[in-house]
């Protein structure tokens, strides 16, 4: 082989692991951006979900509270048409309630001495 042909192998060799190298720098570049925008949506996935569950907790306070409201309403109501139907009934509901006020007077002071 000549000197000649030696330089050209060589150079060609050269050449292959040149081009090689650059398609492995390529790849791994391909690869970091595959990587960024995998990160940058998994990011803006997690921002989605935490104002959802702001959103839901917010919703779920309120839809609490009406319902609350509404048992506090429909317990009024049935106790003033109980008080409403006789002096009787009005009578009892108050001697009742007193009754139930100085029980839990009563076990408020056992509890809490």
């Amino acid at each position: 082989m000549s000197a000649a042909n030696t330089r050209m192998t060589i150079g060609a060799m050269l050449g292959t692991i040149s081009n090689g190298a650059n398609m492995i720098s390529s790849t791994f570049h391909t690869m970091d951006s595959a990587v960024s925008i995998l990160s940058t949506s998994v990011d803006a996935a997690a921002q989605k979900q935490k104002v959802r569950v702001a959103n839901e907790l917010a919703t779920y306070d309120i839809v609490a509270k009406e319902e609350a409201a509404m048992r506090l309403a429909q317990s009024r109501q049935t106790t003033v048409d109980f008080c409403n139907k006789s002096q009787n009934h009005k009578a009892l509901y108050e001697t009742s309630l007193k009754d139930l006020e100085d029980a839990l007077a009563r076990r408020a002071t056992v509890n809490n001495p």
